[in-house]
């Protein structure tokens, strides 16, 4: 259910009041558990009031299209999206040095870049394998997140976001896509028929009624 649940499912006209109430229930049960959120709030409660996010991943990704995207393209594609001078915190599986001043070269120019390294001494203790979950609720928090295509690590940030009444600007970004020309060709927020897995659909979140 942590996969797009409510694209596997057929509700007639009659009946959308219970595909209400299954994704209330899923936003509602089904979730990361309460130290997740914890840890992620104590790296939010340290960045500025305003601050945006980016997904960038380059490791086992198998799309290299979207892998291989160099810093320099991802810099001119998010150009008029971000504030210039403003908090970037990067969420990213890079690990090697010679990629990562690159990009700090080119991104540290303009903006603040921050990266969960920075901030691993709030969590000490805290499993590995669950920090990517702290990212992603850390990428959630942002004024605008860029995410990477077919990624279902950047798909699920995009359905916290939705849940989240506090985050006004719930559109998805990715960074292969220069904004803002190159989303006026892209199916942004259609209705997910015949979709799968490789993003997110408002289906998940706009027909809740709290």
């Amino acid at each position: 259910l942590f996969c797009h649940f409510y694209i596997y499912f057929y509700f007639t006209t009659e009946s959308q009041i219970k595909f209400h109430h299954l994704t209330k229930s899923v936003r509602d049960h089904v979730h990361f558990k309460e130290d997740i959120f914890e840890a992620a709030a104590k790296i939010i409660n340290l960045l500025p009031e305003n601050f945006s996010t980016m997904h960038y991943r380059r490791g086992d990704l198998q799309f290299p299209e979207n892998r291989n995207v160099k810093p320099i393209t991802v810099f001119n594609n998010t150009l008029l999206l971000l504030q210039e001078g403003e908090c970037l915190y990067v969420a990213t599986d890079e690990d090697t040095e010679v990629f990562k001043n690159e990009f700090l070269t080119i991104f540290g120019k303009r903006y603040r870049i921050e990266v969960f390294a920075t901030y691993a001494y709030l969590v000490k203790g805290f499993p590995d394998y669950l920090i990517p979950l702290v990212e992603q609720i850390v990428c959630s928090q942002g004024r605008v997140f860029i995410g990477t295509r077919q990624s279902t690590f950047s798909g699920y940030i995009t359905r916290l976001r939705g849940y989240m009444k506090n985050i006004q600007n719930k559109d998805f970004y990715w960074t292969t896509v220069n904004f803002p020309d190159g989303y006026k060709t892209e199916e942004s927020f259609k209705p997910s028929h015949h979709k799968t897995w490789n993003r997110e659909y408002p289906e998940a979140w706009e027909s809740i009624q709290d």
